[in-house]
């Protein structure tokens, strides 16, 4: 199968984020989008523990088709690096094609992640969005547009980031866990912004009520997530 990896905090999931999936699933040629929330932030960014993000992101999978939970960053030792993540799964499920979910917004960064060049090599991007902060090597003519194209790497060169997206692109809504957070603190219930099911989960498990208690550290946890700032989409 071709598996769509979207990674990110999740702290909490919200609607961006269930409609990116569905974004994916409907418009690319992919089997199945596994949300990968992060276990720890290489920049020590504080999150909700890993066992509410993971149970909040079940509750928005759930209201969705062929999207499911994967929590092997939970397993895996050390910071949460995209790369290391892509090897395990890899070594795992040899049996599928994996690619990632980024958005456009995210395009700069990326060539200074963690093992670059080597994620470049094992995996393509689906792009989300459009970016004005966009690299003038993201529309270079050897990324490739479809899953088929080959990729050419110069000697010496680092790779180039295998990117597939439409031609139309199409801007999600601007949401951010970050406003959530803010409007669940001030005692708020953001309807709008979370599912149901997630608020309901929030509610039940007294999450984000205060700035203070809701960045309580995970207790495996330095956190967060390859530099990507996953709380807009």
């Amino acid at each position: 199968m071709r598996i769509a990896l979207f990674g990110g905090s999740f702290d909490p999931p919200h609607i961006g984020h269930q409609l990116a999936c569905l974004y994916v699933l409907s418009t690319h040629a992919i089997d199945e989008v596994w949300m990968l929330p992060c276990a720890q932030h290489p920049f020590e960014k504080q999150m909700a523990p890993f066992r509410h993000r993971a149970a909040m992101c079940s509750r928005a999978a759930a209201d969705l088709g062929r999207v499911r939970v994967c929590t092997i960053e939970g397993e895996l030792p050390g910071p949460s690096y995209t790369l290391h993540t892509v090897r395990a799964l890899s070594e795992r499920h040899p049996e599928h094609e994996f690619c990632l979910v980024i958005g456009a917004d995210l395009l700069p960064e990326r060539e200074r992640w963690h093992g670059a060049a080597e994620l470049f090599e094992r995996v393509r991007f689906i792009v989300l969005g459009r970016s004005q902060h966009e690299s003038a090597a993201s529309h270079r003519p050897h990324h490739a547009k479809s899953a088929n194209e080959p990729l050419h790497i110069e000697a010496g060169e680092l790779p180039r980031p295998r990117d597939i997206r439409h031609a139309e692109a199409v801007d999600l809504p601007p949401l951010s866990s970050t406003a959530v957070r803010a409007a669940l603190a001030a005692g708020g219930a953001p309807r709008g912004w979370v599912s149901q099911s997630v608020l309901s989960y929030i509610q039940e498990q007294a999450l984000y009520v205060t700035p203070d208690r809701s960045r309580e550290p995970d207790p495996r946890s330095q956190d967060g997530r390859q530099g990507e700032d996953s709380d807009a989409i």
